[in-house]
């Protein structure tokens, strides 16, 4: 599924000759808009059918319900990223270099902004079978960073996964203070100074700047 812009109205007059897949990617983008705007539990699923200029039958012949609707929602988002960092992630990273391939993956969320993709995971978040999803996708994305964070940084798995997870949560936390306070944060300045934390003793060891 393409993640949709959104500011964008979808108005789709609908077709028997339209594929089932077709079908359901209309149904995903109506309801990812009314799940920005109005919230999951505000909307209906007729108001989705509507939305995506299809029946509410045809809604329920896709998916069972509209949990099952944000379900997919979050999916797509999740291997949105998956490739995305497949295509950009090197064998070796450092921390600064994880915080900016977060900050550019970001930017991009398939086209959905970085605030209603949070959004709608938030959401799903509040649905267990979505929130469980969710862990054990976080988890795994952790590990594989963990693994290719450069050793230099962490003589252990474990130690680098604990760098992993202040790296995420520092990038989320900067990202917070701009989606929920409106605070203007200068993520380049931020990138420099993680540099220079890093810059000097790592594991006991002093490492030489490249």
């Amino acid at each position: 599924m393409t993640i949709a812009k959104p500011g964008k109205e979808h108005k789709i007059q609908q077709s028997p000759k339209l594929p089932a897949q077709k079908r359901r990617e209309q149904l995903m983008r109506a309801a990812q808009t009314l799940f920005v705007r109005k919230g999951y539990r505000a909307t209906t699923t007729e108001e989705i059918a509507r939305k995506a200029g299809l029946t509410k039958g045809a809604l329920y012949f896709h998916f069972s319900n509209k949990e099952d609707v944000l379900f997919e929602l979050v999916k797509a988002i999740n291997e949105y990223g998956n490739a995305m960092f497949a295509e950009q992630m090197p064998e070796k990273i450092s921390p600064v270099g994880l915080f900016r391939l977060l900050r550019d993956l970001h930017q991009g969320c398939g086209g959905l902004k970085h605030q209603d993709a949070v959004d709608i995971w938030i959401q799903g978040l509040r649905i267990p079978r979505i929130k469980k999803y969710i862990s054990r996708r976080v988890r795994e994305r952790r590990v594989k960073f963990a693994e290719m964070l450069d050793p230099s940084f962490g003589r252990s798995l474990k130690q680098r996964g604990e760098i992993v997870m202040m790296i995420v949560a520092l990038y989320h936390g900067l990202a917070a203070e701009t989606m929920v306070h409106g605070l203007k944060v200068d993520i380049d300045a931020q990138m420099q100074l993680l540099e220079q934390l890093f810059a000097g003793q790592v594991s006991g060891k002093k490492r030489t700047r490249k």
